[in-house]
């Protein structure tokens, strides 16, 4: 351990609020597991506080693109969260809300850390019953691209995983 980090550690000791506190127990509960509801990325920075979940920067920003009669997304550390917000937090959490929406994305395959933006987009908008964008919709009668990290086995998976929504939403569409 490095001096910078033990100052680190007391710096945020000392200026640890009530909020932080209370986030702090949210994110580390059972149901959360300080993960990603969406693609399971560990330390997620934001949360969707009507849908009461931890979700990870790159899911974060496909949650707002919902818009905010879906998910109201905010940030961990930038925002202040009223008790409405926390009720919802400590009361739904991650594994309540995927059991919730469970059934909506059973036949596809779950998304992970490194999945493309595509594959996250469409993935989240089947689960939440929101409509396909133009771009989204386009996309989906071709070929997705490979994601943008993992091993070839990972990304063949994703490949072939990303075909398979492609396949659904081109089945959808007809």
């Amino acid at each position: 351990i490095t001096a910078g980090d033990r100052i680190q550690f007391f710096c945020k000791k000392i200026m640890s609020t009530p909020q932080e506190q209370r986030l702090a127990v949210i994110r580390n509960s059972p149901v959360n597991r300080n993960v990603c509801a969406e693609c399971g990325a560990a330390n997620p920075a934001r949360l969707s506080v009507n849908l009461g979940i931890l979700l990870c920067i790159e899911c974060s920003g496909v949650h707002r693109s919902l818009g905010v009669h879906i998910s109201k997304v905010r940030s961990t550390t930038l925002d202040s969260l009223t008790e409405e917000h926390f009720v919802a937090l400590e009361t739904i959490g991650n594994d309540v809300n995927n059991a919730k929406y469970a059934e909506k994305v059973a036949h596809l395959k779950p998304i992970q850390p490194e999945s493309s933006r595509e594959f996250r987009e469409r993935y989240i908008r089947v689960k939440y019953g929101a409509p396909l964008t133009d771009a989204l919709a386009a996309l989906s009668s071709q070929d997705s691209s490979t994601p943008s990290s993992g091993s070839s086995s990972s990304a063949e998976s994703n490949a072939q995983s990303e075909a398979a929504h492609s396949a659904h939403f081109e089945a959808e569409r007809a």
